[in-house]
This record gives C-alpha cells, structure tokens and sequence, in this order.
C-alpha cells in the first residue's frame, strides 16, 4: 500500500497501534463483503494525518532558517480543518 501510495505521490501511512484492529477490520470487509469504502475512509484519514505531520515539519524547519513558510502554515491549517469534519 505504501508504495502505492508514494508512486502517486502521497506519503506513506502508518497505522497507529490504537487503529490496528480497525484497519485488520476494515481490510477484512474489503476482501470478503468486497467493500472499499470503510478501507478507503482509513486509509484517506491516516495520509491526512501524514501530510498534517510532515507539513508541520516542513513549517518548523523554515522558521528555524527565519523563513516565513505561508504555504505550508495554509496547508497545514487547511488540512486540520479538513481532518476535524
């Protein structure tokens, strides 16, 4: 999945411990019910978690080179709010 992920330019995902029994869940309806949907909507949260994390990085390193990373602060903020619907 992961290097799906990053051949379509997504970042990879890791599922924390506390959604690990969700994801085996998910991924069991996916191959026996033949749904997609539960599957996707986790997987769809954690790379939002992801770029949240990464772009939070991104952000704390231009600040530390005194660069003011707007983009990346926009990004960050939009994403948060999309997390929280």
């Amino acid at each position: 999945m992961n290097l799906m992920l990053l051949r379509s330019g997504y970042p990879i995902v890791v599922t924390q411990n506390r959604d690990r029994t969700k994801y085996i869940d998910r991924l069991v309806d996916s191959q026996q019910r033949q749904d997609e949907n539960g599957l996707l909507e986790l997987v769809t949260e954690s790379v939002r978690n992801s770029l949240i994390e990464i772009l939070g990085i991104v952000a704390t390193a231009g600040e530390s080179r005194k660069q003011e990373p707007a983009f990346y602060d926009a990004m960050v903020e939009f994403l948060m709010r999309e997390n929280r619907a």
